[in-house]
């Protein structure tokens, strides 16, 4: 009687307290900070559960400039140090800026950054120059100090658990070495590098080298505004035939330069490679340029056997036949083709339609490989799940009608220029 008794006064675990459903709840609040922070503030178990996600993803840039007096060169902090070292362990990404209101300044990533060994958890971390200052200021050239690029080298050296780091300036920099050896050998965990607004070049072949190892240990790299110079003649793995990045799976670049075409020709040997941008998110930086028939002919070339994800950039229109021959030339069929603003046509088309042997990809292989059936492919028609066909102008309601009956997979067309526009409704009727 007394144990029944005990056990109908025990207080019944209301819904909302459940550690999963302050999971779920989490889930759709993340980068909503106001409400994450106000759930932090209902309970002690609420604060337990919701602290997590609303310090996970830091973004430095909305943190006040530095104040007037505050030189970060004599060791003094920026206030708000204190609050974010004490939450420290629970961020997981941070995104910063190189420069702060005056474009000449050192910046605050140092003042309020100054004990990387707490950021036990940092998996990616993301800098990039203050685009916007540089043209209310009406800036052409900034130089990012030697000593920055110090302080980054230092911060990287001390959070091993980095698993992407992107770096983003809207001007060319010779990265000094010491920064190209702290991602190279003190990020064992890096699987993500963006390196844009990076000038290598080959007087320094040590630099070229960590360049190389920091390149070669990442499965994801973006090259884009990476302009390259002279390589060393003599560096054995430049000259060498095998993959020069073995481990890489997607790969963005972008390059106008014999040597820059070269890189992207090396980065393109690699066999595991499933996903190609050849895009660049500075197209102001660059002036116009015929280079898709060489880019084209790189690509043919290369005989991608695992590509499927290709995205082709619309500042430099790829002609109908140069699609074609991309499209015929790989080893499997696409699940995501973007070619906006190009001239996409009827040879294209006739492209994603057919299918074909192992041979024709490949001269070398034998009719005994050709006649397997894993060597045959598909049609590129029967897998794409993606298609971007934005602004187009040969593109016809043949085509159209075609795509909704004889592409099975396909979840997203793109055709306007509108940003929330897609024609997958369209697809589903």
């Amino acid at each position: 009687m007394t144990e029944n008794t005990s056990q109908t006064n025990q207080p019944s675990l209301h819904p909302l307290d459940l550690p999963e459903i302050h999971s779920l709840i989490s889930s759709f609040l993340l980068g909503d900070l106001p409400t994450l922070s106000a759930c932090v503030r209902v309970s002690k178990a609420w604060n337990a559960s919701f602290l997590p996600p609303l310090w996970s993803h830091i973004d430095l840039s909305r943190v006040l400039p530095l104040p007037e007096n505050l030189n970060p060169r004599r060791n003094e902090r920026h206030p708000f140090a204190p609050v974010l070292q004490k939450h420290a362990h629970l961020i997981r990404h941070i995104s910063a800026l190189f420069m702060s209101l005056d474009a000449g300044s050192l910046g605050h990533l140092p003042t309020l950054l100054d004990d990387p060994t707490l950021y036990i958890n940092l998996q990616t971390f993301r800098i990039s120059q203050d685009y916007s200052m540089r043209l209310k200021n009406d800036i052409s050239d900034i130089t990012i100090h030697e000593h920055y690029w110090g302080d980054l080298a230092s911060f990287l050296r001390r959070v091993p658990s980095l698993r992407e780091l992107v770096i983003r300036s809207m001007n060319s920099h010779v990265i000094p070495v010491a920064v190209w050896q702290t991602i190279a050998t003190s990020l064992p965990t890096l699987r993500t590098l963006v390196f844009n607004g990076a000038h290598m070049d080959g007087e320094d072949p040590l630099r070229f080298d960590y360049f190389l190892d920091a390149c070669s240990k990442v499965e994801s790299l973006d090259l884009d505004f990476f302009s390259f110079w002279d390589p060393p003649a003599h560096n054995p793995r430049w000259t060498s035939t095998d993959p020069l990045f073995p481990r890489l799976v997607s790969l963005n670049f972008f390059g106008r330069r014999a040597e820059e075409l070269r890189l992207f020709e090396r980065c393109l040997q690699t066999p595991g490679l499933r996903r190609l941008t050849w895009s660049t998110r500075f197209p102001t930086q660059f002036t116009p340029a015929e280079k898709t028939p060489e880019v084209t002919r790189l690509i043919v070339e290369a005989r991608l056997q695992n590509l499927e994800y290709l995205n082709l950039w619309d500042g430099l229109p790829f002609k109908d036949e140069e699609i074609a021959r991309i499209l015929d030339s790989l080893g499997r069929p696409l699940k995501e083709l973007r070619v906006s603003a190009s001239e996409f046509g009827y040879l294209s088309w006739n492209a994603l339609l057919r299918g074909h042997s192992q041979m024709e990809v490949d001269p070398t292989a034998t009719e005994s490989d050709s006649s397997r059936p894993d060597v045959v492919r598909l049609a590129h028609a029967a897998t794409l799940r993606t298609l971007d066909l934005t602004l187009c102008p040969d593109v016809t309601d043949d085509m159209l009608a075609q795509i909704k009956r004889d592409f099975p997979r396909l979840e997203q067309l793109l055709l306007r220029e509108e940003p929330d526009y897609d024609s997958s409704e369209e697809l589903e009727e």
